[in-house]
């Protein structure tokens, strides 16, 4: 009674203003002290006052007694565990997508690898053999789920004596041989062995050394295995500080943790809605004189009537009433429980950062309101992901897929490559139709005004993967010789390649890559300094339009020079196998230095200085020069056996058989040979000198090249042609 008094003198006495405290001002009054109580032996202490907000001293509002003073985070909340991240994504709907839904859409539409060579997906052979689109896929989930992931490199590498590679040492892209295999280690199966403290480290204040033990069910040569960082590939999760991420034994923030308050909830209110869907209509029974028949001596009665009522209503779906009895429905309502569930809604997707239309499924609520612009957004989400996320992995992966000895390249890292990701937007049939449209405008522009020719356009528009949207970049011209540093680059010529008096054909050009085998069976790439082709119309010795070469320097005058064909023996003398065109050049030796780049190992013999607009009849008169009366008596046209052989080759180089290096000139030039077309003398001479170089086939892809020449029968018809020649020459 004492407290009831006080608080009753309390109301009565007038009521304290709400104040606003403010820095320098007095306090407002306090309640009137309590009766003194036994001094305590450590009086604990009081929270600061608040001086800069509204203070109700009636209800504590703004003070100590404020239920929103506790409002703040919890220093001491225990993180999710792996094994309890693993079920929620296993039992919950919402976790599962928020996981899966990013990875799968970051690499739906895919990505290739773009570079100057003439390949418009030059790493394509790698995807597939890796799986890497997949690879990557399964990486991001994880990554997702357990707030990062490693890919750990399986690699064929140059060691000494043959021996395994030693993991805990850096992978030396000098010794890579191959990429064999791409294994994806989840948060389980890794952990920082040793961190990076060298500050000049691109690695810096991250695992140095990793202790891997993949699940395999099965005791595996790696479990336990300390592994250099620089033979895995990290993928993060959500972003943490250095700090944070040392703690988390150096993995990233999961997106499940980061939302784990608001799924909580959401789940909570859907097994709340589940319970009171159950309850939505309670049946009421009105008993007359209830309180009599409850009584002892009728309890039984009353029990046995309850009994009746339940049997009949479950049987029967019938309910016997008595006079007085009434039975009824009670409807409960969950108004409010849809604007609770959507408020959930929304906060999981402020905290996974995806709209509604996406994780949901759920339109948003408004007038014309169809979620375009909300999947619109999604699309731009996934792009800055690529971005960050997969960007840095991808880059480090084909750098090392470009270093690989056995690779698409040879181990040659072009000048400058980039990754190309596909566009998320789906375009309907009209939508493409009026895309391609647009885009053969721009194109006529651009090869109107020089830009890009229209063997460009056509290369990069239409190549392998059908349409594409985007041109290949265009390579700016070098700068001439002892031009000073810091001069501006010379500005690309503005006339198109056939615009001018000679007829080009361009085959390769400059700045891609020019691949083939060497006699030996060795491939060779080369990146071309200039553009490399053909000039139509014209007739070389081979019987074959003459190639040519063209810099970026002024034109006006032409070099031809002469290809020559190594001895066949200790005494003989090179002979002349065929012409060379070089334009753009203005000296011999700017002519002979450029010959150099292109065919280091090649044998060249005189060069013969002429303005352009004499090389055509020059050409043709030295073609014609020749006699060809003494071979009027030999047929330089393949035998049926001859071409047998080549076609299948050929079908075996359509079924990928063939070495992934082979050159595009010796392809054409067996299609030539199945085709029954006649040879000429120098190439029945290179034949046999080719065939001579050559031992006998051990492997797949080297019957595959031996076939392509003609094999046996082309061998023993080269052997042939040549005694003819020599024969008709003496």
């Amino acid at each position: 009674m004492f407290w009831f008094a006080r608080l009753l003198a309390y109301f009565q006495a007038p009521t304290p203003p709400i104040t606003l405290g403010l820095a320098g001002t007095a306090l407002p009054p306090s309640l009137p002290p309590r009766p003194p109580s036994r001094p305590s032996a450590a009086p604990s202490p009081k929270p600061p006052s608040r001086l800069d907000s509204i203070l109700n001293t009636l209800t504590g509002f703004g003070g100590s007694r404020d239920k929103a003073q506790p409002g703040r985070p919890n220093p001491n909340d225990t993180p999710l565990a792996l094994g309890e991240l693993d079920l929620l994504y296993k039992h919950n709907g919402y976790a599962r997508r928020i996981v899966d839904l990013p990875a799968r859409d970051a690499t739906r539409k895919g990505w290739h690898v773009q570079d100057p060579s003439r390949d418009t997906d030059p790493m394509q052979s790698e995807d597939q053999r890796l799986q890497i689109v997949a690879t990557l896929r399964d990486a991001l989930r994880i990554s997702r789920l357990h707030g990062g992931a490693l890919i750990l490199l399986v690699c064929k590498e140059h060691t000494p004596d043959g021996a395994p590679p030693d993991l805990t040492q850096p992978l030396l892209a000098a010794n890579l041989i191959q990429v064999e295999r791409l294994v994806v280690l989840d948060g389980t199966e890794f952990s920082p062995l040793r961190w990076d403290s060298d500050p000049h480290s691109s690695n810096f204040r991250r695992p140095e050394l990793w202790s891997i033990s993949p699940n395999s069910g099965s005791q595996s040569p790696l479990t336990g295995k300390s592994v250099h960082w620089s033979r895995c590939l990290y993928v993060a999760g959500t972003w943490l500080p250095a700090r944070m991420r040392i703690a988390n034994q150096g993995r990233d923030q999961s997106v499940l943790q980061a939302a784990w308050e608001a799924i909580r909830n959401l789940t909570t209110i859907d097994q709340s809605g589940a319970i009171h869907s159950q309850e939505l209509s309670i049946p009421v029974l009105k008993l007359a004189d209830l309180e009599a028949h409850s009584a002892s001596e009728q309890a039984a009665a009353f029990n046995l009537r309850m009994a009746a009522l339940a049997a009949g209503k479950s049987s029967l779906n019938m309910i016997l009433l008595g006079t007085g009895d009434d039975y009824s429905h009670r409807e409960v309502s969950l108004a409010g429980f849809d604007k609770i569930a959507l408020r959930a809604k929304e906060a999981i997707c402020a905290a996974v950062e995806m709209p509604m239309v996406v994780l949901f499924g759920e339109a948003p609520g408004g007038l014309n309101a169809d979620g375009a612009s909300h999947r619109t957004l999604w699309d731009r989400v996934i792009a800055g992901y690529q971005q960050e996320i997969l960007t840095p992995v991808l880059e480090r992966l084909y750098k090392l897929l470009y270093r690989q000895q056995e690779g698409p390249t040879n181990g040659v890292v072009p000048p400058a490559w980039e990754i190309i990701y596909h566009p998320l937007d789906e375009l309907s049939e009209q939508g493409t139709l009026d895309l391609q449209k647009t885009a053969s405008e721009v194109d006529s522009t651009y090869i109107g005004l020089g830009v890009y020719t229209a063997a460009d356009v056509r290369r990069s528009r239409f190549g392998a993967k059908g349409w594409r949207p985007d041109l290949l970049p265009v390579t700016p011209p070098a700068a001439p010789p002892g031009t000073p540093v810091g001069s501006p680059a010379p500005a690309a010529t503005s006339t198109p390649v056939n615009a001018d008096s000679l007829p080009l054909r361009v085959e390769i050009p400059e700045g891609e890559w020019r691949r083939g085998i060497t006699p030996e069976g060795k491939p060779w790439a080369i990146l071309m300094p200039c553009e490399y082709g053909d000039l139509p119309g014209t007739k070389g010795l081979d019987g074959e339009p003459v190639d040519y070469l063209r810099a970026n320097g002024p034109r006006g005058m032409a070099f031809v020079v002469e290809q020559l064909l190594p001895p066949e023996g200790p005494d003989a003398e090179p002979t002349l196998d065929e012409h060379k065109v070089i334009l753009g050049c203005t000296t011999e030796a700017d002519a002979r230095a450029l010959l150099a780049k292109v065919y280091p190992t090649g044998l060249f013999g005189d060069l013969y200085p002429l303005p352009e607009a004499q090389l055509l009849p020059w050409l043709q008169a030295r073609s014609e020069r020749r006699s060809y009366l003494l071979h009027d008596g030999i047929d330089f046209t393949p035998p049926a056996a001859v071409r047998a052989a080549v076609q299948a080759g050929l079908d075996a180089w359509k079924a990928g058989k063939g070495s992934k290096t082979l050159s595009a000139t010796t392809v054409a030039w067996a299609r030539r040979l199945a085709a029954g077309q006649p040879i000429s003398a120098p190439k029945a001479r290179k034949l046999r000198a080719w065939f001579a170089r050559q031992e006998a086939p051990a492997t797949d892809e080297a019957r595959v090249t031996w076939a392509l020449w003609g094999g046996d029968p082309g061998k023993a018809w080269a052997e042939a042609l040549v005694a003819q020649l020599e024969q008709a020459a003496r």
